[in-house]
């Protein structure tokens, strides 16, 4: 990948981000680095230092290792399988809450995993769920006031879609 980011997809990330730039501008050169997620950490240290280093994050759909994107002193993860040393809980999200308190978090990530939660569940009884929507107020219960929620998905056409 190359050190800089093409310039066709400056426009995209910028929007993505909401970074608000006129989208013929170069991006300053603390930020510019060769892949999205690195970009993402450096934007945010160089435009929003004050979100860091708060206390309690955690990374929804996570895998083996819950990310600390704020630098959090504690980072918790929840994931379909759990883990051994029990620093990410085994949890079905699409069907269970988020198993911790109200306003119990600075911020919630997720990386690559929004897009895998059903818009609509409809059971063999009949019944009609929208599991995207109470994973959303499940994350909002979670949050503290004021706090943060991080979201990583690919978009169609990228490479990482396909994946």
């Amino acid at each position: 990948m190359p050190d800089v980011l093409p310039k066709a997809l400056v426009p995209k990330v910028r929007l993505g981000l909401g970074i608000p730039a006129p989208l013929g501008q170069a991006l300053p050169e603390s930020v510019v680095c060769n892949d999205i997620d690195r970009y993402v950490h450096r934007f945010l240290q160089h435009r929003a230092s004050s979100w860091f280093g708060r206390e309690r994050t955690l990374d929804i759909g996570c895998g083996e290792i819950p990310r600390n994107l704020f630098e959090s002193s504690n980072a918790f993860g929840c994931d379909i399988r759990g883990s051994e040393d029990g620093s990410v809980l085994g949890v079905d999200l699409f069907n269970e809450p988020i198993p911790f308190p109200d306003k119990f978090f600075d911020y919630v990530t997720a990386y690559d995993f929004i897009e895998h939660v059903p818009r609509v569940l409809v059971s063999p009884t009949g019944k009609t769920r929208f599991p995207f929507i109470d994973l959303m107020n499940e994350i909002y219960r979670v949050l503290k006031p004021g706090g943060l929620f991080f979201s990583k998905t690919p978009a169609f056409p990228s490479k990482g879609h396909l994946e």
